[in-house]
């Protein structure tokens, strides 16, 4: 039985009026852009840039309720929280789970036939 809050196959669906060809186009999109956020979230750590630390959380946050990622999307609400809050090493300290959660919705959605690697 798959896990649910990696990846609620439902709620992708839902998302895309149950249409496969496009859930599998946002899965495409989610997986070619969300490697890119994640190097602008450690680069507006590294600049200590709160701004935009938040609005690329948000955006991560957003594609992963899109795509059904239940715990990718808890864990950058967090990060959205901790940049909104200016709490740089908190949100510091959330970025290894939402790396690593990233990389389980990934395998997820490939596992379930969304796109091909």
């Amino acid at each position: 039985m798959p896990d649910n809050s990696v990846f609620d196959m439902n709620q992708l669906l839902e998302s895309t009026c149950d249409d496969r060809e496009l859930a599998a186009q946002v899965v495409g999109v989610f997986l070619n852009d969300i490697p890119k956020q994640l190097t602008d979230l450690d680069a507006a750590i590294a600049a200590n840039d709160v701004k935009t630390a938040e609005r690329v959380a948000h955006s991560i946050k957003g594609a992963s309720a899109t795509v059904g990622g239940e715990m990718l999307r808890v864990t950058a609400l967090e990060c959205e929280q901790k940049a909104r809050d200016g709490d740089i090493n908190g949100l510091m300290t959330y970025i290894p789970d939402l790396k690593s959660r990233y990389e389980l919705l990934k395998n997820a959605l490939l596992e379930a036939g969304f796109v091909a690697e």
